[in-house]
């Protein structure tokens, strides 16, 4: 695998990266093996189809999770290989795969700053008091209540409470 780290800001990093084609081959070849197993092709019992039929008509969706699988997983051996600390996702732009090339992409990301504090002993802060009341906590399970809770369906609730309420009026 080739990886390239472009700073772009402080925070703002890309990684090119190539993987080799070697490994793109072998993940198509296992994806459409297991594709062999699920897919319906007219004129094939279920799980006979060739391979060679299944990656051809297929071709779209195996590429498609072929990428899904590699491009993170190599986009996270880049970053671990540099030694970064990542905000969020990456954002792929730039993929190019024809078969029996490489796969080359870009991933944008954020990297955390590097921050240097230093003597911050000795800073006044202002210590900062709230008085809660019991009627603001009830209120406010009140509102949590009415705010997660979620309709059900009249018919399965009713049924059991007049199950409930036969059961306690003859005193089971």
């Amino acid at each position: 695998m080739k990886a390239e780290l472009t700073d772009i800001s402080v925070c703002r990093k890309s990684f090119d990266i190539e993987i080799p084609p070697d490994v793109v081959d072998k993940e198509i070849s296992h994806i459409s093996n297991n594709l062999v197993q699920r897919a319906k092709v007219p004129g094939f019992r279920p799980g006979k189809a060739p391979v060679s039929v299944i990656k051809t008509r297929y071709r779209e969706e195996i590429v498609t999770e072929m990428l899904q699988h590699l491009l993170p997983k190599y986009f996270l051996e880049a970053v671990k290989d540099k030694d970064l600390d990542i905000v969020d996702e990456p954002h792929y732009e730039s993929v190019d795969y024809d078969t029996g090339r490489p796969v080359k992409f870009k991933a944008l990301f954020e990297v955390y700053p590097d921050l240097d504090i230093t003597n911050y002993t000795g800073i006044p802060a202002e210590d900062v008091s709230f008085d809660v009341a019991d009627t603001d906590i009830d209120s406010t399970l009140k509102k949590l209540q009415e705010d997660m809770s979620e309709p059900a369906a009249a018919g399965s609730w009713s049924h059991r409470g007049r199950q409930l309420a036969r059961w306690f009026r003859h005193g089971h």
